[in-house]
């Protein structure tokens, strides 16, 4: 093959290379921004039901028609956002989204009867009919909300991962193209240049490229005289020249990289730490705006029953009970959401905690609340951790407590603090021979308000499950349960 041919194949080649080349850039990079539309699309949906909620909020403390209109207008928009999107992933989102809007509409059209009964004078019993199924509602609007913000939450990461994933593929393609291009056309110089030219000029014009930088030359000098030495230390040298400026290279890379991530970092924490005020001022509101409305409605009724007992009747005084203990239950209700706002909230502090301490001064603490009841407390000694140690007495309480109150029906009843071991690891766990509960459920008990009996059976909020299950993922650990219907439960947790 003559020279000419070579420096076509060479040019072919390259050629070639570099539409394969640019062809990869413009397929990753449509997909790259298609990616970061998806990634945009789903961020504004989660931001999107953040405001929904706030919103939910303020009509639920207020119940003023603007705010409502103000739900409906923010409502519209974001339904505009998900119709315009065609993608098959946002099919539950889209199902939730539009359940979100009848719910809403539903507990308008909900509170505004109750209103109406208020003013008809209807009984009392009709009234809070009335608002036990607005209560309904607003649980069940809430748990939808949330079951969108969870899956615009997993999209948009998927999303992103996927932008990545193309970046990084698009990077390595690009680069090993780029070196294949270059010791393609490398080779066909040295090929050209060992054919036309002299040793000596060959060893005099590799030296002067390589003394202008370019390492990627090779001296094509093949004798075994003198000049071949001289090429091959030459050949040598370049060699160590090019790994050391691509060692340094990676060096200035991975620090720049390092600069990027410790950056993200601390724009992270920062609108981390803004949110966190956020929910802080909002936990302080909750609490200061709903508790005095609550003491007052007890402490009124609680007048009127001993000031006025000889002009109401037993339903008035029925009716009565009935609103303190709501209020009770209530102001209960938001003392456990507040505590499980303080969970994520609350700065760490890892120490060494005696965990079979805490369990016999809980299981202590529990006897006294109903010394009548038969329960036999067993307590491994000796089990300590590393963690929060007002975390870690919260867990353990709402564990034990759990076990107590769904024991109460049993003559006697056992309940167990051990631990066990799991592919190495060890596995806490608090099990009782209590109610139990439906294995097909266990998906549902850690989460917020969800409840497998019925408050006549088993009092709670709904609460203490969910907070388990925070206080546990900020220790990076696991929980989860076992259990059958009247056969107990065992709950298990690592840490």
């Amino acid at each position: 093959m003559n020279i000419k041919s070579k420096l076509y194949m060479s040019a072919g080649i390259s050629i070639i290379l570099v539409v394969i080349l640019l062809s990869l850039v413009l397929v990753t990079s449509g997909r790259i921004a298609e990616g970061s539309k998806k990634h945009e699309l789903l961020d504004n949906v989660h931001g999107g039901v953040a405001e929904l909620d706030i919103l939910t909020y303020d009509y639920l403390l207020h119940r003023e028609e603007r705010m409502e209109q103000q739900w409906h207008s923010k409502y519209n928009s974001l339904a505009e956002i998900l119709d315009e999107a065609a993608k098959e992933e946002l099919t539950s989102i889209r199902t939730d989204y539009a359940s979100l809007g009848d719910l809403f509409t539903k507990i308008t059209e909900r509170s505004q009867k109750t209103q109406k009964l208020i003013q008809e004078g209807a009984s009392q019993e009709k009234i809070d009919a009335a608002i036990a199924l607005e209560e309904r509602l607003v649980a069940h609007l809430l748990i939808t909300s949330h079951s969108i913000f969870t899956g615009a939450s997993i999209l948009a990461e998927g999303a992103q991962a996927e932008v990545k994933a193309f970046q990084r593929l698009s990077t390595i393609l690009t680069s090993a193209l780029m070196i294949i291009l270059a010791i393609t056309v490398t080779t066909s110089s040295l090929l050209v240049a060992r054919s036309i030219s002299k040793p000596l000029d060959e060893l005099t014009k590799g030296t002067k490229i390589i003394g202008k930088g370019d390492l990627e030359h090779k001296v094509g000098i093949q004798t075994k005289d003198e000049l071949g030495q001289l090429a091959a230390a030459f050949n040598e040298m370049t060699e160590s020249l090019k790994g050391i400026t691509a060692s340094r290279n990676e060096l200035n890379r991975e620090v720049a990289e390092r600069k990027r991530a410790e950056e993200e970092t601390l724009k992270a924490n920062t609108e981390l730490a803004a949110v966190n005020k956020e929910l802080e001022a909002f936990a302080y509101s909750v609490s200061h705006d709903l508790r005095a409305p609550l003491r007052s409605i007890d402490g009124f009724s609680q007048a009127l029953m001993e000031d006025y007992p000889d002009r109401l009747d037993e339903n008035g005084k029925d009716y009565l009970q009935r609103v303190r203990s709501a209020t009770q239950r209530m102001g209960v209700l938001i003392d456990d959401l507040l505590s499980l706002s303080r969970v994520t909230r609350s700065e760490m502090r890892h120490e060494t905690v005696n965990l079979s301490a805490l369990a016999q001064s809980i299981a202590e603490e529990l006897r006294k609340t109903q010394p009548e009841r038969q329960v036999t407390f067993v307590v491994a000694p000796g089990l300590t951790t590393c963690g929060d140690t007002h975390l870690l007495r919260l867990l353990m309480e709402n564990l034990l407590s759990n076990a107590w109150k769904f024991t109460g029906n049993r003559l006697k009843a056992r309940i167990e603090f051990g631990v066990t071991q799991s592919d190495g690891k060890e596995v806490f766990f608090v099990r009782d021979d209590g109610a139990g509960f439906e294995s097909l459920y266990t998906d549902k008990l850690f989460n917020a308000f969800q409840r497998l009996h019925s408050s006549k059976e088993f009092e709670g909020t709904g609460i203490g499950l969910a907070t388990v299950k925070r206080i546990i993922n900020r220790h990076g650990g696991k929980v989860w349960a076992e259990g059958a219907v009247e056969k107990g439960a065992t709950f298990y947790f690592t840490l």
